[in-house]
């Protein structure tokens, strides 16, 4: 398993990311010691996690998982219809996000309840994406946990828990 960021800077995916926080607001009170951030005024980054599993055996191997995990927001004032949305479909794992210097704005993050395997074939990857809003500068640690079995409903399992750390700083 691996996992990797991008930091997205793009002012049209800003844009609707700052649209996303006010339809979202207030946000859930901190329970840390920081201060109140004041969301719409502050300097945020859109912060794109990539989760991949890679298969190097020569026999299929499968992942724990569920039909679907994320959130969406389609945005009405721009000519495109443009969304801030992410949605993965059997999702090898949900990455969790702890900040040391900077915030992550709380995403409501919907997933159903069911519980499969998805298969992946030799010599394959299976790659999913998640974004998220920081604010900057940032600095903080992405972790996930991903359960790969040999067949499904076995005893014949391994958890993958891998992190990376995560630095944004003003310059970026």
């Amino acid at each position: 398993m691996e996992i990797k960021y991008e930091v997205i800077k793009d002012p049209k995916i800003l844009s609707v990311a700052r649209e996303f926080i006010k339809a979202n607001l207030p946000v859930p009170a901190d329970l840390s010691n920081k201060p109140p951030i004041d969301w719409l005024n502050t300097n945020i980054f859109v912060l794109k996690i990539i989760i991949k599993i890679y298969n190097d055996n020569s026999i299929p191997v499968y992942y724990e998982t569920n039909a679907y995990c994320g959130t969406s927001y389609w945005s009405n004032n721009t000519s495109n219809n443009t969304i801030f949305d992410w949605r993965i479909y059997h999702p090898i794992a949900i990455p969790r996000i702890s900040a040391h210097t900077g915030s992550v704005f709380p995403v409501s993050i919907v997933c159903t309840l069911d519980f499969g395997y998805e298969k992946v074939l030799p010599n394959n990857v299976v790659t999913n994406e998640y974004y998220f809003i920081v604010t900057k500068p940032f600095k903080g640690e992405i972790r996930a946990s991903a359960t790969v079995c040999l067949k499904p409903f076995c005893n014949a399992c391994r958890v993958f828990d891998k992190g990376v750390i995560v630095t944004i700083s003003d310059n970026t």
